[in-house]
């Protein structure tokens, strides 16, 4: 009869859901259809002229809600600038928006977001410090509004309603399925995720070290995705236009997310916040999932979510001096370690260590494809551990558990491998590729800023590292050691020596230039982190796993969890608010035009000896030998019309970057021309002797590029269908699952 009557309430749940998505279909095609409405009663475009532009000012017009294409056109010197600004200041905001104006060039387009209808009028001005001889002079502006107003405004509902789901139906589910506390604990992340994106509901940006070049990073895969790439390698917006190829050597498929926001109609800086929201959620979620797969306790599993999410060393990579590659790899942390964890453990206690492989899987291809950096830190982390576990390394089941590791993460991640290794060994040396002559090399001098950037004993005591919380909880747990030792299992006494490890390797005390002068290994490796800080984000992982099963194994009484939850939970979120309070946001970025300094870093991925000062945009060829009727450049291609008078093949050079890809043809004949590297590393191409007509030069990913994508994309299927296959399985024949075992916790 029970069972009965639960079927009858899964059916009329189903319903209930079935209906719930009707309504929200039929509400997103509404939307949708008066947003079309609205977009074609309003006015399409708004334009001046010089004429109509006294004082570079234009009189005062409405502008109605939504995304337009801002066009202007002038010239001008350095430091100046033009932009919207309301006729009426609107809660302390002045500028609808405003951008430089490149001096280079006599014509600039952005993209705007106007929020509401307001009254508005165009402006054009010189900056504070311009000098005496800096002008601008405005020909024209005109304002396009484009349908990317409606697609914006039905994601915005889409991104509400889906969330709004995924929370309503898993605190649903978790009621219902589970314990009270289980629901309040679920409750509970959707809370920590709030209260760590507080940043992200400020106006602007905090203006980090590396911000702009993420921002970049994003911006290069839109325009990517516009010039028909996929996937992206070469971005093409870099460097005026010249490319970069960023993607080749620094994963971000994790990227594509807010590069579609802003095919949405998404300003940069709200890309970019929406995807940190969710980076936010998924590192809550997948944190909680694996500390609950592990411990089976749930109030301990989201004390340590607590401790790992909120860690001031993650915010400040998120927030602070943004490092979105560690911060996305930090998603894949939690990953990484259970499936350590699963492997090394004993089989006969852990029935589910047979699944060890999948989370290994998915955590070492998550850091591969987000943070190459995050791979040679676990790589050292892995070998320790496996080191330490050495008994077991060489059993079947841990060999079977490896060997499925690795046959998978290789395919899954050919697509980056691939062009990551050819563009890594080609004889044409790029900065980042470039031999180290170590043997004159003053390795005291050399690294001692690898050295200055690790923490001291104040800087981690103080906040400024990973936060007192964490400092507290290390030093608790070292002055309990003796005592914890005999309580604890071999796994979480491995896992505390690795905490003490990676916290060591972080320091400033180690005499890292002595290690570096032992072997040329060390030299490399030092050279390739960059600052010995790095090893914090996975102190921060290893601490709250520990703490997890520390817990689990000592603190019996629910009472006593209780206490100690609250109390750490309360630090954290604590710690967390005050460096929100310290942090400003100080810039913001809306789109392309905004970046007006140099954001390639180091420039580790350009040509040995690119002058970047150098890089006009226009064609270079010798003035007495071609006759260029004309020629147009769009992303990483060009279409160029010409006549070489001269008997002789002669160069020309194109205003792209060269790297091993591009081909020139013609455009009737299709007949190849030779494509090398010319003046200051741009691409030249060598014309006949008296050709006539029009050629195009265009980037060309080898064809092993796109085999090893293919070999990727089925690699993936397969995987996902595979596991699909097996949680179809245990649905059918239920047994003694993972998911039940998990329902089954310790609360």
């Amino acid at each position: 009869m029970n069972t009965i009557k639960q079927k009858a309430a899964a059916l009329s749940t189903r319903k209930i859901l079935c209906y719930l998505f009707g309504i929200e279909l039929l509400l997103c095609l509404c939307w949708g259809i008066f947003q079309v409405h609205q977009y074609r009663k309003t006015d399409s475009a708004i334009s001046f002229t010089a004429n109509e532009l006294p004082d570079l000012a234009s009189p005062a017009f409405t502008l109605s809600k939504g995304v337009y294409h801002f066009t202007v056109n002038y010239t001008a010197t350095p430091n100046a600038k033009a932009g919207i600004s309301y006729l009426h200041t609107r809660d302390k905001v002045k500028y609808l928006y405003e951008a430089d104006l490149n001096s280079q060039t006599t014509s600039q387009t952005s993209r705007i977001y106007a929020p509401d209808t307001a009254s508005v009028y165009f402006y054009a001005r010189l900056t504070g410090d311009a000098s005496e001889n800096d002008s601008v002079q405005i020909d024209s502006f005109s304002l396009q509004k484009s349908p990317l107003t409606c697609v914006r405004s039905l994601c915005t509902l889409l991104l509400f309603l889906l969330s709004a789901d995924f929370w309503g139906l898993s605190l649903f589910y978790y009621y219902r399925s589970h314990t009270r506390l289980a629901g309040v604990l679920w409750g509970g992340l959707l809370f920590l995720t709030l209260l760590l994106s507080i940043p992200l509901f400020r106006r602007g940006l905090s203006n980090g070290v590396d911000l702009t070049f993420h921002l970049m990073r994003i911006e290069g895969l839109y325009e990517g995705l516009l010039s028909g790439q996929f996937p992206v390698k070469i971005q093409p917006g870099w460097l005026n236009g010249y490319g970069y190829p960023v993607s080749v050597f620094y994963g971000d498929f994790m990227l594509y997310f807010p590069a579609l926001l802003r095919l949405c109609g998404y300003s940069i800086e709200e890309s970019f916040k929406i995807f940190l929201f969710f980076l936010n959620l998924a590192t809550v979620l997948v944190t909680y999932h694996c500390l609950c797969r592990l411990s089976r306790n749930r109030l301990a599993a989201f004390t340590c979510t607590v401790l790992y999410c909120a860690n001031l060393y993650r915010m400040m990579t998120m927030y602070g001096a943004p490092q979105i590659g560690c911060a996305s790899a930090m998603l894949f942390y939690p990953l990484i370690i259970t499936g350590l964890y699963l492997l090394f453990s004993d089989t006969k206690q852990d029935s589910h260590s047979s699944h060890a492989w999948i989370y290994l899987v998915i955590g070492y291809t998550g850091i591969l494809q987000t943070h190459i950096i995050s791979c040679f830190l676990f790589a050292f982390i892995t070998i320790l551990w496996a080191a330490f576990s050495v008994k077991k390394l060489f059993t079947r089941q841990v060999m079977l558990q490896l060997g499925k590791t690795i046959l998978c993460v290789l395919p899954l991640n050919l697509g980056f491998l691939v062009p990551f290794v050819h563009y890594y060994t080609q004889k044409s040396k790029l900065n980042i590729t470039a031999p180290l002559d170590l043997s004159q090399i003053d390795y005291a001098s050399y690294f001692a800023k690898y050295q200055r950037e690790g923490w001291s004993l104040e800087s981690l005591l103080s906040g400024n590292e990973i936060g007192y919380c964490l400092a507290f909880c290390i030093l608790l747990c070292l002055l309990l050691f003796p005592y914890l030792r005999r309580h604890l299992p071999y796994q979480e006494r491995l896992l505390f020596l690795l905490c003490i490890t990676a916290l060591a390797l972080s320091s400033c005390y180690l005499p890292y230039w002595r290690l570096a002068a032992v072997h040329p290994v060390f030299a490399y490796f030092f050279k390739t982190l960059q600052y010995s800080e790095r090893f914090l984000s996975i102190l921060t992982c290893l601490l709250a796993f520990f703490l997890c099963m520390l817990f689990t194994y000592t603190m019996r009484r629910r009472k006593c969890l209780l206490l100690c939850a609250s109390v750490l939970c309360t630090l954290s979120f604590f710690q967390s608010a005050a460096a929100f309070n310290s942090m400003e946001n100080t810039v913001s970025y809306t789109d392309f035009a905004d970046f007006t300094e140099s954001t390639i870093g180091n420039g580790e991925y350009l040509p040995l000896q690119t002058d970047t000062a150098n890089m006009p945009v226009t064609l270079g060829y010798p003035e007495d030998c071609f006759s260029i009727e004309n020629w147009n450049r769009s992303y990483l291609s060009a279409s160029i019309t010409l006549l070489n008078h001269s008997p002789e093949p002669q160069p020309l050079t194109v205003p792209l970057l060269y790297y091993q890809g591009y081909q020139a043809e013609d455009s009737n004949t299709q007949e190849s021309f030779e494509v090398l590297s010319g003046e200051n590393n741009r691409v030249a191409i060598v014309i006949p002797a008296y050709y006539s007509g029009t050629l195009t030069v265009h980037f060309q990913k080898p064809w092993f590029w796109t085999l090893a994508e293919i070999i990727s994309l089925v690699s993936l299927l397969v995987l996902v269908l595979y596991c699909g296959s097996r949680h179809l399985a245990r649905k059918i024949h239920p047994g003694i699952s993972s998911v039940q075992a998990t329902s089954n916790m310790v609360e």
